[in-house]
């Protein structure tokens, strides 16, 4: 396709159905792109989301000098107290599906997490997704809430999943459609609340979701050889990496062995992660990671290849942690085929380890037998002390997907 075969790129908007509750916990809703006679890009598509942070208080008696406070008064918020997570907007979703025609073409579940650990290992260091509510490392620009309570979010569709990451090509005459899951703990997950005195309940009003999807116009001739190929039954490929996510919570202990009999034969990547005492909880910053003392991290596939070969061997107490660092350097370089010097860090050493120690394990070269089986999947963990209590072990696996469509017949088929 030539430079100038494009001659127009212009953004449309998606809202759920007017009878959709957007705010309903544990509910769900959709947008559908219904037009069959369309050229859409995904990748560069963006959903915006609107609303509001309101407190109340259900009245609080007076006590000594400190008046009462009438029932279901509206509390003016003191928002230099409230700190969004860093990729907090995503947490009011449990999961996120996008489908082409009928067939549900990916999904991302716990978006907020699994965004937050891919866009730390991928994103550049500057404040491209500053609107997006990354206020990461140390900016204010990603705090999208602003002191009236109002926010508007503006997130890349590629940056939350992986379809439209990898997918960069056009997607040719069919219906499409995301299905966003409410979920009931986002609030404690997505704030953090320095000073709670006030604010007993508070809630976020979504007022609007909208899908911003790119139509796409090709000169005459471009057109007429497409609609050429579509007319004669050509079927389309399109290949992506779907982002995968488990949690689990172990027992405390020095290990652990977190055994996954997963049947992904085109496991490429394993991001994992520890929170100790974060999830839903309002007092700390969900958007950070912990170390938890680790030792050592492999992952083993069909209980004979290991991931990395040798043990990390670490120790925080020495600033003994390069393996980690290193691995977690190389992820770009090898997830998007960027030379070395192309592929900056989005932190530096001391950041990364004490904000957001990420194990990166890198799958993608495997011998042959693995590509052709099943894969069963162990993951050891080893520690230094034990364990503490209430830690989360968050994995985010990265597999190899393709899916294929049929524009004129309206099929399409994952394989």
């Amino acid at each position: 396709m030539g430079s100038n075969t494009l001659t127009s790129f212009e953004y449309f908007d998606y809202r759920a159905p007017n009878s959709a509750n957007l705010n309903d916990d544990n509910g769900d809703f959709s947008i559908t792109i219904h037009n069959e006679d369309l050229i859409t890009h995904p990748h560069s598509s963006v959903l915006e989301l609107r609303g509001k942070l309101t407190a109340t208080t259900p009245g609080v008696p007076a006590a000594g000098n400190v008046p009462a406070i009438p029932p279901a008064e509206i509390v003016s918020l003191d928002f230099s107290k409230i700190k969004l997570a860093t990729a907090g907007w995503l947490h009011l979703f449990d999961r996120i599906d996008y489908y082409i025609g009928e067939n549900k073409i990916d999904t991302v579940r716990k978006p907020g997490i699994t965004c937050l650990m891919k866009g730390i290992a991928s994103f550049e260091n500057d404040r491209r997704y500053c609107d997006a509510g990354w206020n990461f490392p140390s900016n204010d620009d990603g705090n999208t809430l602003k002191c009236n309570g109002y926010f508007v979010a503006s997130i890349p569709l590629r940056t939350v999943m992986g379809f439209f990451e990898d997918h960069t090509g056009y997607v040719y005459n069919m219906i499409q459609k995301l299905v966003f899951y409410r979920t009931a703990s986002a609030l404690s997950n997505m704030f953090m609340i320095s000073d709670t005195y006030l604010v007993n309940t508070y809630q976020i009003d979504l007022k609007d979701v909208i899908l911003k999807m790119p139509h796409v116009k090709f000169d005459l001739e471009y057109t007429t050889k497409l609609r050429s190929e579509i007319t004669t039954g050509s079927k389309y490929e399109m290949y992506f990496r779907k982002w995968v996510y488990n949690n689990v919570t172990p027992a405390t202990g020095s290990d652990f062995t977190w055994d996954i009999p997963v049947s992904y034969s085109k496991t490429k990547y394993l991001l994992i992660a520890f929170q100790t005492n974060r999830v839903n909880n309002s007092e700390v910053d969900t958007g950070l990671f912990d170390f938890c003392n680790l030792e050592n991290c492999q992952v083993v596939l069909n209980n004979n290849v290991y991931y990395p070969h040798e043990r990390l061997n670490m120790r925080i107490a020495e600033n003994r942690c390069a393996p980690l660092y290193s691995m977690f350097k190389r992820f770009k370089s090898s997830y998007y085929t960027l030379a070395d010097e192309l592929a900056e860090p989005l932190l530096s050493y001391h950041e990364f380890l004490s904000k957001t120690p990420i194990i990166i394990i890198d799958c993608s070269y495997q011998p042959d037998i693995l590509k052709t089986q099943l894969i069963n999947m162990k993951i050891f963990f080893n520690w230094r002390a034990n364990l503490p209590e209430n830690t989360i072990i968050h994995c985010v696996t990265i597999v190899d997907d393709k899916a294929v469509y049929q524009p004129r017949d309206n099929i399409v088929t994952h394989t």
